[in-house]
This record gives C-alpha cells, structure tokens and sequence, in this order.
C-alpha cells in the first residue's frame, strides 16, 4: 500500500523515510524520554540527503514548468489576430466592392454620354451628308436645267440663224435672199423662173452668181446688181434665152458656160 504524508496528504513510496513534499519525516512517533539525540554525522548525512532531495525536486519542477507549452495566449492572440485580418479583409473587400460599384455607376453615365455624343455626330453627319446630298441633287437639277435651257435656246438661235440665213424659194419664185448669208457665191436653181424684185437684200459677202440652164428668166437686173455691190462674176449657161440686156447694168465679168 502507498504511503500519504502525515502532515500534507501527498501519496510517498513505500519505506519513505520522509515526505518529498513537505519534508515531514516519516516514522513512528517515541515518546521524547526515549529517543535520543543523533549524532553530529548523522545530522550532517540527513541535511546533505534532504538538500539533495529539495535540489532535485525543484529541479523536477523547474523542469516540468519549463516543458509545459504555454500556447494558450498566443493562440488566443492568434486568432484574435486572425479574426482581426478576418474583419480587415472582409471591410477591403467590401470596400472594393464598393469602389468597384460607384466606379461601375460613374463609368455608366459617361458611357452613356458617349453614346449619345456618338449619336448625335452620327445625326450631324447624316443630317450633313443628307443635306449635301440635296444640295448636290439641287445643283445638279439646276445644272441640268440651265444646261437644257442653254441647249433649247442655242437651238432656237441656231434655227433662227437658219431661218435669218435661210433663201426662200416658193412656186418657181426666188422670193428672199437674206443679207446676213455669207457665202461666197450662190447657185440659182433650175426650177426659178423669176427673181421677185428687192429678192436680194443687201449682201455684201456674195461675189459669183450662177444661173442654171434653162431658158428664160425674168428679173429686174437693175435691182439685182445694186443689192450686190460686191458681185464680181457671173456665170450664164450659153444656150439660155434670159434677157441679157439687163447685164449692161453689171460692172463685172460675165462668164457663158457649157455642159
């Protein structure tokens, strides 16, 4: 059976002479009368035995204390650190979330402004490009336009200047010999058989004059040469029977020809 101290209650060995606790010494009790002092030896063997036994115990304790783990605080300061990075990470995360919203929000509007800036250039330049269009087409019809009033009136004038330049002929009668032909010489055709008095007007470009055979012409000479002053040459088919008395009225040469 294990032993207990007397005086603290600590379990001893069996046969211990005292407790390692309390130094209590261990043993039966004799009355004061009958014990007897011990020796000076074995006084000084005890002490050197229980300071051996006391060395030893604290250093069993020194030792025991030193290997316990004390990691209860740091653990607690661990997770308290922990937590506290916990907080600190959810509160930046949060706070980008929140950065990244307004960011979002800020960018939506100017996004949008873009957009609408795009939209109305993309207006301007179809509104530009629409009007230019118009203009051009206006332009164009109006070109168009003046080019085909100036075509119509230019064939106006060309037709008038046919008409103003134009030898009118009618029933065999040489009726009009415009004074703004220009031509040279001018060649009566077979089928006149007269020359309408005042039927040359004034024209001072014709220089030859050819009758066609046939065999009589009537004309009034004397009015035909004064239109013409600048008649140089007549040309008369030889075999004609035209009044020739007329010609004396003519300054110029009188040419008679034959087929």
């Amino acid at each position: 059976m294990k032993m207990k101290c007397p005086n603290c209650g600590a379990e001893l060995p069996q046969g211990a002479g005292f407790c390692l606790h309390c130094f209590t010494v261990i043993g039966e009790k004799k009355p004061p009368q009958a014990q007897k002092a011990p020796s000076k030896g074995r006084q000084k063997l005890i002490i050197v035995i229980i300071s051996a036994l006391v060395i030893a115990a604290g250093a069993v304790a020194v030792f025991c204390a030193a290997g316990r783990p004390e990691k209860a605080p740091e653990q607690s300061e661990g997770v308290v650190a922990v937590s506290t990075e916990s907080t600190t990470s959810a509160a930046r995360t949060a706070a980008q979330s929140t950065e990244k919203s307004t960011e979002k929000k800020t960018e939506k509007p100017a996004e949008t402004s873009a957009s609408t800036e795009a939209t109305s250039q993309t207006e301007a330049q179809t509104g530009t490009a629409s009007t230019r269009a118009d203009t051009e087409q206006t332009s164009g019809e109006t070109t168009k336009k003046e080019t085909t009033a100036k075509e119509t009136t230019a064939k106006k004038e060309k037709t008038t200047k046919k008409e103003s330049t134009a030898v009118v002929i009618k029933n065999g009668v040489l009726l009009k010999y415009p004074a703004a032909r220009k031509s040279s010489s001018y060649t009566i055709p077979y089928g006149v058989t007269s020359i309408s008095k005042n039927a040359f007007e004034t024209n001072r470009y014709l220089k030859t004059l050819k009758f066609s055979k046939r065999e009589n012409l009537k004309c009034d000479w004397n009015n035909l040469f004064s239109a013409l002053p600048n008649l140089k040459t007549i040309y008369i088919y030889a075999g004609t029977s035209a009044d020739t008395e007329g010609m004396q009225y003519f300054g110029g040469e009188i040419i008679y020809y034959y087929d």
